[in-house]
């Protein structure tokens, strides 16, 4: 049920609920529930959590990876925390402190160093009013839209999508995106 290493393990490290490594874990480390470990060079994988001080390799949990570093991947149900970021975090929720040399793969990717923020209220003709939010980084960003119909025909429209900003010169970018969209009619 429950294993501890008051120092570093190499090798394999496997319990139904808790498994706790002091030092560094070289190899992989699994866990029911929750791993605990100083750093993890290889995999660490949790049913539910997973806490590193430092990540080189994958970390996989059912709900929350949290870790100061990440050079690898970050795969999370919920929630992926990590202070640096080198590689891919993929969750619905995304956040490191410095996202410089990463991306994210989620609805919300917030990254206060190298991040990409932007809100945007529009007025067109196909949902006629919207609010749209871009979260991640320059090199990679989600998109959540929403925008309500109130001419003929009242609709809500609830979208997805991601985008990329290219620099073209210094001050002006170009902005690839992919949205999709779906439409609830109010009637």
């Amino acid at each position: 049920f429950y294993n501890e290493n008051t120092g570093n393990l190499k090798g394999v490290q496997i319990s139904g609920l808790l498994n706790k490594t002091a030092g560094t874990a070289t190899g992989l480390q699994v866990a029911g529930l929750t791993n605990l470990s100083g750093n993890i060079k290889g995999i660490q994988a949790g049913g539910i959590t997973n806490h590193s001080r430092s990540v080189h390799g994958i970390q996989i949990a059912g709900l929350i990876n949290t870790s100061n570093e990440i050079i690898g991947i970050q795969l999370g149900g919920i929630l992926n925390r990590a202070t640096i970021l080198n590689g891919i975090q993929i969750g619905l929720v995304n956040i490191a402190d410095d996202g410089d040399n990463g991306i994210g793969i989620g609805l919300l990717n917030i990254y206060k160093k190298g991040g990409y923020r932007e809100l945007e209220f529009s007025a067109n003709d196909y949902p006629n009013s919207g609010i749209t939010l871009r979260t991640g980084t320059k090199k990679l960003y989600s998109i959540l839209s929403v925008g309500y119909h109130f001419r003929s025909s009242d609709y809500i429209a609830g979208g997805f999508g991601a985008g990329t900003l290219l620099s073209i010169g210094t001050s002006f970018y170009i902005k690839p995106e992919f949205l999709m969209y779906h439409y609830v009619t109010t009637d």
